[in-house]
């Protein structure tokens, strides 16, 4: 049976006169030893060393680190806890190469700085030899500092808002830091592993992100007290007192349970701690690898349900993720996020968008402020597609104005087309997605560059361009269906398969063809008995991911036809293939109404849905440009919405009101750009 071994560390009292006194160390410790004796009945053996006040000196902590923790072998946990202050040192001349900005973080031992010893506090770098020793034995280690290891420690007085300039008014609190050192350690007083040139280019820190390993290799989990530019802090009675993280972070275990993973308690850890306390926010390292996706202290990996989580914090619900993670909420769209697989569909929609979270308003609900929820993106912004009508020297006035009035009259009594936006072709703001040429009064759908996509209508058909515009937008807004924030982006990988002569069967491991620069696999006809074949190939879906995924892949043509025949809809179990037509062979061929000769080309663009449930795929089809009732053959009123790719397909191609869905799994896509090129002879 696997082991547990803890060394705990709290240190209020320091040798140094002139470090201050902390008062919740030491009940911090006392609080995670009730944690470890309470899991010893149900989880693994916990071997618990812990270090108090003069306990803990330098050579002390460094020594039990490695003896006692060091006991640990593959499959057992080695747990490091530490409360006390943090600070920064200057980094002595050798190892210059360590930290960019010169300085290192720190964690002050019992007897760091004491005068006349010379002795340093325990760097950031000498904790990365002591970690990798121990997790380089195939043991899984976690590392909790609840101390200050940051460059706002430098500060003394009230602090700054970094963003206003104004004076953060404190609570009653006591900060877990001290100035920084004044002058580098000697290299002989630290450990002797970090001169050598080996342990220089491979050993691991823990700490903030900017000291932490390589998320490629990561072997730890660090759960921090705040950011590397802020302080921790601890409160309560005089007597009482604990560090806000401790207690965040120990009534996250307590509340959740044993089988909460690392990530989702210190989701809930830091909505504690910022909700009682202005500019410390905790941090998790590495938290895009699956090392902070298992129970605290070890145990079986667990996907996370949801890759977004919403939260109440300090009077309003936000959701972790903004801007920079391709979250968008321009004015007028309708951005939405629901209940991850909960029945029936409860939402939220994006009011504010900020860098690195969205705010987010209940939509005829109330949450519990004291929860937390996982939610999937379940309504994503459709803007109409702009289309220049005119507006050169060559266009005709008056049929720019019959297709612009056209355009204003096709939606819902005689109301806007709500696909479409005319924009003026002289906004340098705005790069038209499409143009309109009325050239002699003949109209002709062009895209942004110029490039025909209809043939050319005349006045009399006004409508009928319209029809034409809509038509592309539509398809337009189907290819641009993503959610930027899923946890199934890239689960799943298109691959085209060439086919060898005499082959009908799709192999199953085969390497497929690698995309250009530009990201499109170019195939090309071949010449045969003076006759052009067209490429033959496979589709492959290959499932990356730990766990069983439903799929559909659309295949959007430059004829703006969308279809499904390829793949329409399956579930691909855990590391295993799928195959387009159920394995057949796919000929990619230019339209029927297109000559094969040298230069022509035809283009495809593979869109792969996945999704954790299935869903119908009559939403997604589109014919052939200029087909009769191409949009409107499949559309129902009365359809019932399975699933949040159901309400977004019938939202791109009609946009009309539709009822939510029954349930909200998580989905992403991808696209595949596919160019059949005839070659030069």
């Amino acid at each position: 049976m696997s082991s547990l071994y803890a060394l705990l560390v709290g240190i209020n009292s320091y040798r140094a006169p002139d470090l201050r006194r902390l008062r919740g160390c030491r009940n911090d410790v006392g609080r995670v030893e009730q944690l470890l004796g309470a899991r010893n009945g149900s989880g693994p053996t916990a071997r618990v060393r812990t270090l108090l006040d003069e306990q803990a000196t330098r050579a002390a902590v460094i020594a039990a680190f490695r003896e006692h923790l060091g006991q640990a072998g593959p499959g057992d946990t080695a747990l490091f806890w530490f409360s006390g202050h943090g600070s920064l040192s200057p980094l002595p001349p050798e190892l210059w190469h360590r930290e960019p900005s010169g300085w290192c973080q720190t964690l002050v031992c019992h007897d760091s700085r004491a005068g006349g010893t010379g002795t340093p506090d325990l760097l950031d770098c000498e904790l990365r030899v002591l970690i990798s020793e121990v997790a380089s034995r195939g043991v899984h280690v976690a590392v909790v500092l609840d101390s200050c290891h940051s460059a706002g420690a430098t500060r003394t007085g009230p602090s700054m808002d970094p963003q206003t300039g104004e004076v953060i008014r404190l609570a009653p609190v006591a900060p877990r830091w001290v100035e920084p050192a004044t002058r580098p350690p000697a290299l002989e007083s630290l450990l002797p592993e970090l001169v050598g040139a080996a342990a220089l280019g491979d050993s691991r820190a823990a700490g903030a992100r900017d000291v932490g390993p390589d998320p490629a290799d990561a072997d730890h989990v660090a759960l921090t007290a705040c950011r590397d530019d802020q302080q921790a802090y601890e409160t309560g009675p005089w007597n009482r007192r604990n560090g806000i993280f401790t207690v965040g972070l120990l009534d996250a275990v307590e509340r959740l349970g044993p089988g909460a993973t690392y990530r989702e308690l210190m989701v809930a850890a830091r909505c504690a701690v910022e909700n009682a306390r202005d500019h410390q926010v905790p941090t998790l390292y590495p938290a895009d690898r699956d090392i902070v996706d298992q129970p605290f202290l070890g145990g079986a990996f667990r996907t996370p349900a949801s890759a977004l989580v919403m939260r109440y914090h300090r009077g309003s619900w936000e959701i972790n993720a903004g801007s920079i993670h391709g979250i968008r909420a321009a004015a007028g769209d309708d951005v939405r996020v629901a209940i991850h697989l909960e029945s029936p569909v409860r939402e939220a929609r994006v009011v504010r968008v900020r860098t690195d979270l969205s705010v987010v308003e209940p939509l005829g609900w109330t949450p519990d402020t004291g929860r937390q929820y996982d939610v999937v993106l379940s309504r994503v912004p459709m803007p109409a597609v702009s289309v220049a009508v005119g507006g050169t020297s060559r266009d005709d006035p008056e049929t720019a104005r019959a297709v612009i009035e056209a355009v204003q009259n096709a939606g819902p009594d005689n109301s806007p087309s709500p696909h479409l936006r005319v924009v003026a072709l002289d906004d340098t703001e705005t790069m038209p997605d499409l143009r309109v040429s009325t050239n002699g009064g003949r109209i002709r759908v062009l895209s942004f560059d110029g490039t025909p996509l209809t043939d050319d209508l005349t006045r009399a058909e006004v409508y009928t361009a319209v029809d034409r515009l809509e038509h592309i937008a539509r398809w337009r807004t189907v290819r641009n269906l993503a959610n930027p924030v899923s946890r199934l982006a890239n689960a799943v990988k298109i691959e085209v398969v060439a086919a060898e002569p005499g082959e009908d069967s799709a192999p199953r491991d085969r390497a497929p063809y690698q995309p250009g620069d530009d990201g499109t696999v170019l195939l090309t006809y071949t010449r045969s008995d003076d006759q052009w074949m067209p490429p033959l190939v496979f589709i492959r879906l290959r499932n990356t991911s730990s766990r069983s995924l439903y799929c559909v892949l659309l295949d959007l043509t430059d004829r703006h036809a969308i279809h499904p025949h390829l793949y329409p809809g399956r579930i691909i179990a855990p590391g295993n293939c799928g195959a387009a037509f159920d394995g057949g062979l796919v000929a990619f061929q230019l339209p029927d109404d297109r000559a094969v000769e040298p230069g022509a080309e035809a283009r495809d663009y593979l869109q792969l849905f996945v999704s954790e449930e299935e869903f119908p795929t009559t939403s997604f089809h589109l014919g052939p440009l200029g087909t009769p009732g191409a949009a409107d053959a499949n559309r129902s009123r009365s359809v019932s919405f399975t699933g949040i790719l159901d309400r977004l397909g019938m939202t791109a191609l009609h946009r009309e009101a539709v009822r939510p869905p029954s349930a909200a799994p998580d989905w992403a896509s991808s696209i595949l750009t596919v160019r059949t090129l005839v070659p030069e002879v």
